[in-house]
């Protein structure tokens, strides 16, 4: 199995909380992502990291930090929540997430 497919299957499961979030564009070089698939296969993860961190929003609900590299090398993060973890009476993923995360 190739790095982008090992990616998108660890990524599957997140959506980005904002519809907002896409396209995004990289602030260095102009490289636009469409989606969050897009922003995944087209980018790089960090030094053997997930880039995965976990966090709270403002109301205090669970949300994950996805960083990832541009091609340019730029380092670009985006917002996403967990829809592995919404289920009524399922714990919630606190932690666990940040160790692998990439620059907080």
């Amino acid at each position: 199995m190739n790095q982008d497919a090992n990616d998108l299957e660890l990524f599957e499961g997140l959506q980005a909380l904002s519809d907002n979030a896409f396209p995004k564009e990289c602030r260095t070089c102009g490289r636009v992502y469409h989606s969050p698939e897009d922003f995944v296969t087209r980018s790089e993860g960090i030094a053997g990291r997930t880039g995965l961190k976990s966090s709270y929003d403002d109301d205090d609900r669970p949300i994950v930090e996805l960083f990832r590299n541009c091609l340019c090398g730029s380092t670009l993060l985006d917002f996403f929540s967990d829809r592995r973890d919404t289920f009524p009476g399922r714990p919630q993923a606190k932690g666990g997430l940040h160790k692998d995360a990439g620059p907080a």
